[in-house]
């Protein structure tokens, strides 16, 4: 009787526990889904473009900027080669269009 009662103890807390470890990893994957805007606060901070010809150098936070600089050849972007967006470890991984840039930008290796 005890180990049945050990039993049912155990599968009850599974199934109290289940939901909360589905809901933190559909919240994991929506918030490294969300795309990154040119209005977010780091981006802005980071002179972040959504297209690199938009840069204007004449800003101070864009002035390492240079034309061949894209965020697809960016140790920063996770994307493979060919990817139109990926998300970016310099912005909690939210995800930037290949053709974005910002002023965290590294060559990639």
């Amino acid at each position: 009787m005890c180990v049945m009662n050990f039993k049912r103890r155990n599968f009850f807390k599974m199934i109290c526990a289940s939901p909360l470890i589905l809901l933190g990893a559909s919240r994991m994957k929506t918030f490294a889904n969300v795309a990154l805007t040119e209005s977010d606060p780091t981006g802005q901070a980071l002179c972040f473009k959504l297209n690199a010809k938009s840069v204007d150098k004449k800003d101070a936070r864009c002035a390492r900027f240079e034309p061949s600089q894209n965020c697809a050849n960016c140790q920063l972007f996770q994307g493979k080669p060919g990817d139109k967006s990926a998300p970016c470890t310099i912005f909690q991984n939210k995800i930037v269009p290949a053709q974005g840039w910002c002023s965290a930008w590294v060559k990639k290796a």
